[in-house]
């Protein structure tokens, strides 16, 4: 509750305010090291993307996803094929089994990934 009080004070004053996970995003693209995001391809995902991959690695369907963020089945379609590209998946299978282990573990192993 603190950081959301702190963030709202923030952007009334003026200022931007980014949470961590974002100026860690941010900084790592102006950077342009791309040996980091081969080193963990979850980073290559936007916040949304990291969302709903948590989320089908919970097991929630597309259609419960799509609810529980208010948004339309069709852009959760979207989001799913965006993950799918950046992390490298053929297939609906490959993302689950991936979405599940890194759910479980947080990481992803290469034999997970392939």
């Amino acid at each position: 509750m603190e950081s959301v009080v702190f963030a709202i004070r923030q952007v009334l004053a003026g200022n931007l305010y980014f949470n961590d996970q974002v100026k860690e995003h941010i900084l790592f693209q102006l950077s342009g090291d791309s040996g980091a995001a081969d080193a963990d391809p979850i980073k290559r995902l936007t916040n949304r993307e990291l969302e709903v991959f948590r989320l089908i690695g919970r097991g929630f369907s597309t259609r419960d996803i799509a609810g529980k963020l208010n948004l339309s089945i069709k852009t959760i379609g979207t989001y799913r094929e965006r993950i799918k590209e950046k992390l490298g998946l053929r297939n609906a299978t490959e993302l689950v089994r991936l979405a599940v282990h890194w759910e479980n573990t947080k990481k992803i192993t290469p034999s997970v990934q392939a």
